[in-house]
């Protein structure tokens, strides 16, 4: 989605209108991020929420941010929070991001070469794996 159109839709979706200064502040924040638009609407809530934090202007809606805060750091999250332990919530969000990049990321290589192990072994003993497969089913 190009820039121009996200703020046209927030526009639409929250049935406001942002003055041209605002939209600019947007729109020069937004494109210093490059290809990582971690704004758009389809971006999980807790990603989206952990670069808002590192962000000076709003570029998601306030209850997206606060529900994506408390999503990542699996906790309630206090609108306070944000400006009386803006640093402990920025380590706090680090920490969490690092954990769920762990939980999502996995060596594509590593897990493709355990498959074919697995192949491998299952020829070398003489097992069936597309019976073996069908039968757990």
């Amino acid at each position: 989605m190009e820039l121009e159109e996200y703020i046209a839709e927030i526009e639409r979706r929250e049935k406001i209108t942002l003055d041209p200064e605002k939209k600019e502040k947007m729109i020069k924040a937004m494109e210093k991020y490059g290809d990582n638009h971690w704004w758009e609407f389809d971006v999980p809530d807790e990603v989206a929420a952990y670069y808002q934090l590192r962000e000076d202007i709003i570029l998601i809606n306030p209850k997206r941010f606060m529900e994506g805060l408390s999503l990542l750091l699996g906790r309630g999250v206090w609108d306070f929070e944000i400006y009386l332990r803006k640093e402990e919530l920025l380590k706090e969000t680090e920490e969490a991001m690092e954990n769920l990049r762990e939980d999502v990321d996995f060596d594509y290589n590593k897990e493709i070469k355990s498959i074919k192990s697995l192949i491998d072994f299952c020829v070398k003993k003489g097992i069936n794996l597309r019976f073996e497969i069908e039968w757990r089913k």
